[in-house]
């Protein structure tokens, strides 16, 4: 049995079955048609802290993405304000917080984690205290 497939993207640019491409500022999200059935990416409840709050405007978004790059590729995307302020070039920066479900993402696979239907990803800046 054969199947077709069709690839599209949401930015209008050609990806190859299995592209998946994401970095600040730029996301490109591939999904696949096969035989009316609909590959959906899971929609991420992203929670947004102190001064990243005030820049987006909002505390809370619901994003659509398949890892962790991606859902803050779209966020940078949607508000490109945060984009420095959470990448330094092409790696986060040093004194960012993300935590999925709870857990720190550094120590669970970084921004590579893959996520699941109904995550939470929460983002806070810098903490400190004396």
């Amino acid at each position: 049995m054969s199947y077709a497939f069709t690839i599209y993207t949401l930015t209008g640019y050609y990806l190859k079955l299995g592209d998946r491409k994401s970095y600040p500022g730029k996301t490109f999200i591939a999904f696949m048609v096969l035989k009316k059935h609909y590959w959906v990416m899971p929609k991420i409840r992203v929670k947004l802290f102190a001064n990243f709050r005030e820049y987006a405007g909002t505390k809370e978004l619901e994003l659509e993405g398949d890892t962790v790059a991606e859902i803050l590729g779209i966020l940078c995307e949607k508000v490109p304000a945060l984009e420095k302020m959470i990448f330094k070039g092409k790696e986060l920066q040093p004194y960012i917080n993300i935590f999925l479900n709870g857990r720190d993402i550094l120590n669970s696979g970084g921004i590579g984690t893959v996520l699941n239907q109904d995550d939470e990803i929460a983002i806070f800046p810098p903490v400190s205290g004396g």
